[in-house]
């Protein structure tokens, strides 16, 4: 490790912040994590570590982690109304025959894993949040509603969806934010409505029920409606949110009902838009955006990490590559990650619009479609079906 001074302001200690933290400080930087949280989150749903995801965990040495904490699902049944399975598959065998290489693990344990790794030269400010940012050419000046104020070489927001250096530096989230025409809702139950590592699904018309068990006798129930209008509620008014789902699927059958049920037993329900983060930069001065803040896919595309992930290790190298000039590092990760991103958003709206189709026959001919890949050989299968590749910078 060679030290050059280079001062880095990351806001975030989710996935994409820890992990640029961890190649940078490598490199020498002074790294320094801001969180507005008051210590790192552990909660939250199943995620996919994809191609991408995998490789950077890889060069992160951290792989070993995952593969140890993962909670693959090893069933998937999608049910009728009669609770008769359709269509019975391991994910595991789909896996190998596809060559794809992806590790199923809880965010909150995915989170730890990384968090942990990037603890080494990396300054961590929990409970706090930027509030002003000025770029005064040759460095920027940030001030905190907590902390003293600092002036660094880099401010990168990786603040997700809602991030406030986005909104400080590009502008309201509405000049970016494309509605899906979905909704989602997911929430954890405390007892095993289906058994642990495996996946039920039931569909109706434009919606999707989803239960997966996890570890701990839990059960996590994902609802996916379409409705093309954005709806206005309130995020804390949980209970005109669960109204809002309820409607949704009224007129649904006894599964609808069986599944709303256990809205009485949700801890931790969330109701969203479906929605992605379309820039046509990333950056501006010496401020940039990774992960969910520059280029949110949505929860239905499966490739959040890979974005978070990727996205770091290539803004990493690049910055390790032009450590004094912000403008050809930020340049060099657009060009290289950019078109990942747009390929990613593309494929998650002909994804969704697939799986959740909005009529019988779609829905008939999804059936059909997945029973096919079920059986078809190795040799036939689909190379690396639902992943995005990419050679990694060697800079890190």
């Amino acid at each position: 490790m060679h030290t050059h001074g280079t001062r880095v302001l990351i806001s975030g200690a989710g996935i994409a912040g820890p992990a640029l933290a961890y190649f940078l400080a490598e490199h020498g930087f002074d790294v320094t994590i801001v969180e507005k949280a008051p210590a790192p989150r552990h909660g939250g749903y199943l995620l996919d570590v994809r191609e991408i995801g995998c490789d950077v965990a890889e060069r992160m040495g951290i792989l070993p982690l995952l593969e140890k904490q993962r909670c693959d699902m090893r069933n998937v049944r999608v049910i009728d109304c009669n609770d008769q399975c359709i269509i019975g598959l391991d994910p595991r065998i789909v896996r190998e025959k596809s060559g794809e290489r992806i590790v199923s693990i809880l965010r909150g344990e995915l989170s730890k894993v990384v968090l942990d790794a990037a603890q080494k030269n990396v300054t961590y400010i929990f409970g706090d949040v930027i509030s002003s940012i000025e770029d005064q050419k040759d460095k920027v000046h940030v001030t905190f509603s907590k902390s003293e104020p600092m002036d660094v070489d880099y401010v990168i927001g990786a603040d997700g969806e809602n991030s406030i250096v986005r909104t400080l530096a590009f502008g309201e989230k509405s000049k970016y934010e494309k509605h899906c025409g979905f909704y989602i809702s997911a929430f954890t139950v405390p007892s095993a409505i289906v058994e642990e590592h495996t996946m039920l699904q039931y569909s109706l018309p434009g919606r999707r029920i989803t239960a997966y068990g996890i570890p701990g006798g839990k059960t996590v129930v994902e609802f996916v409606f379409r409705e093309r209008r954005m709806l206005d509620f309130a995020p804390q008014d949980t209970a005109l949110q669960k109204d809002i789902l309820r409607r949704a699927f009224t007129g649904g059958d006894e599964q609808c009902a069986r599944f709303l049920q256990c809205l009485d037993e949700a801890k931790d329900f969330y109701l969203d838009a479906v929605t992605q983060i379309r820039m046509p930069k990333w950056h501006t001065g010496r401020v940039g955006l990774i992960g969910d803040a520059a280029c949110l896919a949505s929860p239905l595309s499966g490739q959040g990490v890979s974005l978070a992930l990727g996205g770091a290790y290539v803004l990493a190298s690049a910055m390790v590559k032009f450590p004094k000039n912000p403008a050809k590092a930020f340049e060099e990760y657009e060009r290289i990650f950019h078109p990942i991103a747009k390929e990613i958003h593309s494929r998650t709206l002909l994804s969704a619009g697939f799986h959740i189709p909005d009529t019988r026959i779609g829905m008939a001919i999804r059936n059909r479609t997945l029973r096919l890949f079920a059986l078809l050989p190795s040799w036939m299968f689909p190379r690396r079906l639902t992943s995005v590749r990419l050679q990694l910078p060697k800079s890190c």
